[in-house]
């Protein structure tokens, strides 16, 4: 996992990259979704946190569906 944080308008733009290998028996392509939205989620609390100065959850992610 790596961060890259660069100057973008006035603000700065994040990039996350995952990488992930190994061997799972139904393909680790079946879990690239499922971690892409806890990590979605994950950046979406941390740019609440830091624009809003608190954490909500954001609207994309709801834990359950």
């Amino acid at each position: 996992m790596s961060f890259d944080f660069t100057p973008d308008q006035g603000g700065t733009k994040l990039d996350l990259t995952y990488a992930v290998g190994g061997y799972l028996a139904a393909g680790l392509n079946t879990l690239a979704a499922p971690v892409d939205g806890v990590l979605t989620a994950q950046m979406g609390r941390l740019k609440n946190l830091v624009e809003l100065g608190r954490p909500e959850p954001s609207a994309q992610w709801r834990w359950g569906r």
